[in-house]
C-alpha cells in the first residue's frame, strides 16, 4: 500500500497518471503468493522470469549464453 500511496502522490504532484494496467511487477526469489498480493494491490500485471530489463536478462541462468540460436556453456 505504501508503494501505491507514493505513486498516487506522484500523480497529484506531477499532474500525470500512472497506468497500472500497462505496468508489470516481477520478483526474483520472491514467494509466489507475495507477488500475487503485490499484483492485486497495485492492480497491475506480473512478469515471469526470465525477463529483459534495459536489455539485460533478469532471472536467467548466467552460465547459459545464446549465440546465433545455439546454447553454449561457459
Amino acid at each position: 500500500m505504501i508503494i501505491k500511496s507514493i505513486l498516487t502522490c506522484f500523480e497529484l504532484v506531477q499532474g500525470l497518471r500512472v497506468n497500472f494496467h500497462k505496468n508489470k511487477i516481477g520478483g526474483i526469489g520472491l514467494v509466489q503468493n507475495v507477488l500475487e498480493n503485490y499484483v492485486t494491490t497495485l492492480n497491475c500485471n506480473h512478469k515471469t522470469c526470465p525477463f529483459k530489463y534495459l536489455r539485460m536478462l533478469i532471472g536467467g541462468n548466467p552460465r547459459k549464453i545464446v549465440l546465433g540460436g545455439s546454447i553454449g556453456k561457459n
